[in-house]
């Protein structure tokens, strides 16, 4: 199983007998999913202004790299049943009265699907 370990900017993990390093500027999450084999990683650059989600293949080639929902920031991800993993979304605007939303990646459009409220 990988497990992704975020020291100093730099996401790493061990793929076989390999150590993969990603830079990455202020990430605070990084997990992997078990169902689709990718480690998920949230970066924000504070110079740009600008949040991503990249999600990397077990060699640390880059899959897909997503911007959050339109209206939502990212919060944070965590294991979720039935989706592998869930990222957090939260927004000012709630949507159907509720502020936090669970969203799952779908791996071929490759997009984030809102799926069901976070409480």
């Amino acid at each position: 199983m990988i497990t992704p370990r975020i020291d100093g900017g730099v996401v790493t993990w061990d793929n076989d007998s390999e150590t993969i390093n990603i830079p990455c500027e202020n990430s605070k999450f990084a997990i992997y999913n078990s169902n689709n084999e990718m480690v998920y990683v949230m970066c924000k650059s504070e110079e740009l202004n600008i949040e991503q989600l990249n999600l990397y293949k077990a060699d640390g080639s880059l899959f897909a790299s997503i911007p959050p929902p339109e209206g939502f920031s990212f919060y944070y991800m965590l294991p979720y049943e039935g989706l592998g993993v869930s990222v957090i979304c939260s927004t000012d605007n709630p949507a159907e009265n509720r502020p936090d939303w669970h969203f799952k990646f779908d791996d071929i459009s490759k997009t984030l699907i809102r799926h069901c409220p976070a409480y």
